[in-house]
Order: C-alpha cells, then sequence, then structure tokens
C-alpha cells in the first residue's frame, strides 16, 4: 500500500482509498469488486433415434447412418467395403456380382447397428 497526493487538495491518501477523506475527489477510477466465476454450459444437440433408424434401413448399406451418429470410422468401412466391390465387380464387367454380396452384407450390418446403438458418438442418448 502506498500512499500518493490527492489530485485536489494535495492531503497523502493511500493508493487503495475510492476517494479521498479531505475533501471527498474520486482516487481510483475502478472499484474492484469480487465475483464468482460461472463457466458456461455446453449445449448439447440430441440426434434423433427416428432419423437414425430410417438412414439406417433407407441407406444402411452407405453408412449414412454412422454418419449422421458420429460413428464415422464405421461408415467410412461400410462405404469403403461398397466401392472396393464395385470396383471389383466393374472390373470383371459385373459378371461376379461382388457389390451385390457387399450390399446384402453392408445391409445387414446396418439392421444390427439400428436394433443395438442406442448412443451418439459422444455418449448422448438418441431421443
Amino acid at each position: 500500500m502506498a500512499l500518493i497526493s490527492c489530485p485536489e487538495c494535495a492531503t497523502q491518501v493511500s493508493d487503495k482509498a475510492v476517494s479521498c477523506p479531505s475533501c471527498g475527489c474520486p482516487i481510483s477510477k475502478q472499484i474492484e469488486t469480487p465475483y464468482t466465476s460461472v463457466a458456461p454450459r455446453a449445449v448439447t444437440v440430441s440426434k434423433s433415434r427416428g432419423v437414425y433408424i430410417i438412414l439406417g434401413i433407407v441407406f444402411g448399406g452407405l453408412g449414412f447412418h454412422n454418419f449422421y451418429s458420429g460413428h464415422n470410422v464405421s461408415g467410412g468401412i461400410k462405404c469403403g467395403i461398397l466401392l472396393l466391390a464395385f470396383a471389383v465387380d466393374a472390373s470383371t464387367h459385373f459378371y461376379s456380382a461382388f457389390s451385390l454380396i457387399a450390399l446384402v452384407f453392408s445391409e445387414l450390418w446396418s439392421l444390427v447397428d439400428v436394433m443395438i446403438v442406442s448412443t451418439d458418438a459422444a455418449g448422448n442418448n438418441m431421443s
């Protein structure tokens, strides 16, 4: 704590004082008030279970429902399997039907996903 001169009456005043005790001149411009810091709340938007089920049934072979719920690795694997099978099938002039087999496999995997998965990738329940 240091002593400073009042700008009005030149009286020695503490630098922590709000105003001069002699003349009332304001000394400090900012008054420090203790306050508690409140952390902002995180807002989470829950995914719709109905949309997840519809995407899993209609576009399950492509993994759209996995991308919707945030399970990107699983969705990427499904897309990759289907694209790889399509490329192999195209190289044989669609004689081998690898893409049809991969589509059936991916769709069965998606139906199991639709029945089992009830949370998104962040762990929030789908409503």
